[in-house]
């Protein structure tokens, strides 16, 4: 494990809190299967937690200036439950989240996981529904 944070208490609190069975890896990372839909990769580094999610493939279009231009928007409103990015090689969005762990707080740890969700969520619906003005 890369982490001296003791991720035990977390990841009992995250199962109970999301009502998901949580086996990490032997590297202590792990996948999220939300609703059988939504991926949530969440990686435990030295002083920080790592959570990244695949938003959806935006290929060459005129909708994709609009998404480009939506994402934009929705990170200079906020950051706090991740940051929207494009892979230009995979032509990928994605959501990242880089969460310090100082001093590890189990309860802030959950409630901002759970938050990303909400939001990786939102904006893979709306991508896959041509839709993500809504969320400007």
């Amino acid at each position: 494990m890369k982490t001296p944070y003791p991720i035990d208490n977390f990841l009992n609190a995250l199962s109970e809190k999301l009502g998901l069975e949580i086996n990490p890896d032997i590297e202590g990372g792990l996948v999220l299967l939300i609703d059988e839909k939504y991926k949530i990769q969440i990686e435990f580094l030295e002083d920080r937690v790592l959570i990244s999610s695949v938003i959806g493939e935006i290929l060459p279009s005129r909708y994709r200036h609009q998404v480009f231009q939506d994402a934009l928007k929705a990170n200079f409103k906020s950051s706090a439950y991740g940051t929207l990015g494009y892979s230009s090689g995979q032509k990928l969005l994605f959501l990242i989240l880089s969460y310090p762990i100082i001093p590890p707080n189990d309860s802030d740890l959950v409630n901002g996981i759970e938050g990303f969700i909400l939001k990786s969520k939102a904006w893979t619906d709306a991508l896959q529904g041509s839709n993500t003005r809504l969320l400007t």
